[in-house]
């Protein structure tokens, strides 16, 4: 850059040098200014050539009353302003050229750093594409959950109604078999009331008749009444866990087989107070008979029920 102006400039310098050694101007060609620059085209030193010549000429024209002696001293001043001149022109060359290169090195390291800003906004690019598959991903993920969440949502609400309505079956059923409970333990209760009090008439009938065997037949009774009143705790306790078979719902049927299965041993164990009586009824038939004892004070028991009669009417 420059190097034209650079040589019309030292065209000039080198045309006034020759001058000033004694050349005269139109001796001045091409070839010699060439010769002394080394540099530039020959088609440019000879424009500027051609230039400088017309002005030495009008120069010449201007000044040609003046003494010889003035106008070399003329050319000498105007020389040494030229050079003065083009020392200036050259200072500023080279400070014009200083900050061209300055702003070049600037302006490359201002392309570095658009380079660089360049690769990271590329880098950046790439990673918000990279968040945005992401992003993608994680949203399909969320309305796939979001899905799911709603199904299992539904299903819930599903065994909720299901849990409802087993509860109320569950209590149904719990209160029908409470009803049906409480219907065969009064049944148990009337059938043992009755029993009892039959046992107690056979029993006076049989003191009056047996007084020899009273104590036994008295022990007998005790025994009887013993198992009676136990009975009737077993009774209450089951009542109680009837009761409860309503607040425990999971255990009630198991527990109310539990109470079935007490009763019947309740049945068979008034079936074996039965079976105590006919053999003591039989004790005193032979003993009647052992003592010669009129028969007219033998009395026949009257047939009771047997527990498994008991049995299958409280089931029923």
């Amino acid at each position: 850059m420059g190097r034209t102006s650079d040589t019309r400039m030292r065209t000039r310098e080198a045309a006034a040098n020759l001058v000033a050694e004694g050349r005269s101007p139109h001796e001045l060609t091409v070839d010699l200014i060439h010769a002394e620059i080394r540099q530039g085209s020959r088609t440019t030193i000879n424009d500027e050539l051609k230039l400088w010549k017309g002005e030495q000429a009008k120069f010449h024209a201007l000044h040609s009353g003046i003494p010889p002696v003035i106008v070399q001293a003329m050319t000498s001043l105007w020389t040494l302003a030229v050079k003065e001149g083009e020392k200036t022109f050259e200072q500023q060359r080279e400070n014009i050229e200083a900050e061209r290169d300055a702003a070049v090195q600037q302006a490359q390291t201002l392309e570095s750093a658009l380079a660089s800003e360049r690769d990271r906004g590329a880098g950046l690019e790439a990673q918000w594409q990279a968040q945005k598959v992401v992003g993608e991903r994680l949203r399909e993920e969320l309305l796939q959950l979001q899905g799911n969440l709603e199904m299992a949502q539904s299903r819930q609400q599903t065994l909720e109604q299901q849990l409802v309505q087993a509860q109320a079956e569950a209590r149904r059923q719990l209160a029908d078999e409470r009803a049906a409970a409480e219907v065969r333990l009064a049944a148990l209760q009337a059938s043992m009331v009755a029993q009892e009090r039959e046992f107690r008439t056979e029993m006076g009938k049989a003191t009056e008749r047996l007084e020899g065997v009273r104590k036994h037949v008295m022990l007998q009774v005790a025994e009887a009444r013993e198992e009676t009143r136990h009975a009737e705790a077993l009774l209450a306790k089951t009542r109680e866990q009837a009761e409860r078979l309503q607040r425990e719902r999971e255990d009630g049927i198991g527990q109310l087989a539990t109470v079935q299965g007490r009763l019947e041993a309740e049945l068979a164990q008034s079936g074996v107070l039965e079976r105590r009586a006919l053999v003591a009824e039989q004790r005193l038939e032979e003993w009647l008979k052992a003592t010669n004892k009129p028969a007219r004070l033998i009395r026949k028991t009257p047939a009771r029920p047997s527990a498994i009669q008991h049995r299958s009417g409280g089931r029923d």
